[in-house]
C-alpha cells in the first residue's frame, strides 16, 4: 500500500501539462485539491481495495502538486523575493512530512483502534486550508 502513492504520483506527473495546459495553474491546484480531499475520505472506508485507490489518488495530487506549485510560484511571485518564496515550499513539504510522521507515532503506544481515521482524514484539513 506504501507503494500506491509513488504510482499515483508518476500517473499525476505525467498528466499534469496535459490537464494544466487546458484549464490553467490556479485551476489546476484547485480542482486537484478536491480531487485529494475526495482520495482522503475514500482512504476511510475501511477495506483494503478502497485503501489502495485512496492512496493513488493522493499519490496523483501529490505529482501534480511537486510539478504545478513551483510553477504556480514562479508566475505570482515577485521577483525580488521568488526564491525566498519557492524555500518555503520546500520548507512546507518537509514539515509535512515530519508532521506525517509525527502522526504515526501514536500506533507504537497502541492509541484507540480508531485512531487511524484521524491520520486518515488529516489531510482533508489541509487541502481545505
Amino acid at each position: 500500500m506504501s507503494a500506491m502513492i509513488p504510482i499515483g504520483a508518476i500517473f499525476g506527473a505525467i498528466m499534469v501539462g496535459f490537464i494544466g495546459n487546458k484549464w490553467g495553474r490556479r485551476s489546476t491546484l484547485q480542482i486537484f485539491g478536491m480531487v485529494r480531499i475526495l482520495g482522503c475520505i475514500i482512504n476511510l472506508i475501511p477495506t483494503t481495495y478502497t485503501f489502495a485507490i485512496g492512496r493513488f489518488i493522493g499519490g496523483i495530487y501529490c505529482g501534480i502538486g511537486q510539478i504545478y506549485v513551483p510553477l504556480y510560484i514562479n508566475e505570482i511571485a515577485p521577483d525580488a523575493i521568488r526564491g525566498k518564496i519557492t524555500l518555503m515550499y520546500g520548507m512546507s513539504v518537509t514539515t509535512g512530512q515530519l508532521v506525517a510522521l509525527a502522526l504515526g507515532l501514536p500506533f507504537g503506544f497502541g492509541i484507540t483502534p480508531y485512531y487511524w481515521m484521524f491520520m486518515f482524514g488529516f489531510p482533508i484539513l489541509v487541502a481545505l486550508l
